[in-house]
């Protein structure tokens, strides 16, 4: 097969899309007592919801400046599922292991 240089080629990319600069940090995961979520610059203020597997809600706290403290209190160990919306409507999601 033959091929003039750049005809019939396909353009690929590997830049990082938004949503791939836009992901929650979350440390240590999994956690025993205590969590940090460091946001996105666009998300420093908000609301933090946890669920539990069931999709009950289990916590809703707001929090302020990029940053988020999560204390596990009395939560049984588990598998987590947390939603942070900042007021501009931006949702991030993700899991959280309790052990």
């Amino acid at each position: 097969t033959f091929h003039t240089i750049g005809d019939h080629f396909i353009l690929v990319s590997t830049d990082e899309g938004p949503d791939n600069a836009a992901a929650i940090h979350v440390y240590p995961n999994p956690a025993s007592g205590e969590a940090l979520f460091e946001m996105p610059l666009r998300a420093l203020s908000g609301t933090f919801v946890l669920s539990n597997n069931i999709g009950q809600k289990v916590r809703s706290e707001q929090f302020s400046g990029g940053r988020y403290r999560f204390s596990r209190g009395m939560l049984p160990a588990g598998m987590y599922f947390y939603e942070i919306s900042n007021v501009d409507g931006q949702r991030f999601t993700g899991k959280i292991i309790l052990k």
